[in-house]
């Protein structure tokens, strides 16, 4: 996180991310790393294309259980992965700026 942004969010106090409770600087920095390894690993799998196919959907479920095991709504990876790669079809290549 730019130091910028890290600056401003600070001043903002109480921090909600996603539908979670409260949270700090540092686990607002680990959610947006969480979501460019999920975007690049998508991107990987995809090649590209909108849609994954089911074998590369379950590779991405691999992927993200390997980087944060355990993690809630592990449903989500895959039943989000079309729109998300559809997404990213468009936009080329997934930088930390990107997020």
């Amino acid at each position: 996180m730019r130091a910028q942004d890290r600056s401003l969010l600070a001043e903002a106090g109480t921090l909600y991310p996603g539908h979670g409770p409260e949270a700090s600087l540092d686990r607002l920095e680990a959610q947006k790393a969480y979501l460019l390894a999920y975007s690049v690993a998508l991107r990987e799998l995809s090649g590209g294309e909108p849609v994954l196919t089911e074998s590369a959907k379950e590779e991405l479920e691999a992927r993200m259980e390997t980087y944060l095991p355990g993690a809630p709504l592990r449903f989500m990876v895959a039943l989000s992965a079309d729109a998300v790669a559809a997404e990213l079809a468009g936009r080329g290549k997934v930088l930390p700026e990107d997020l």
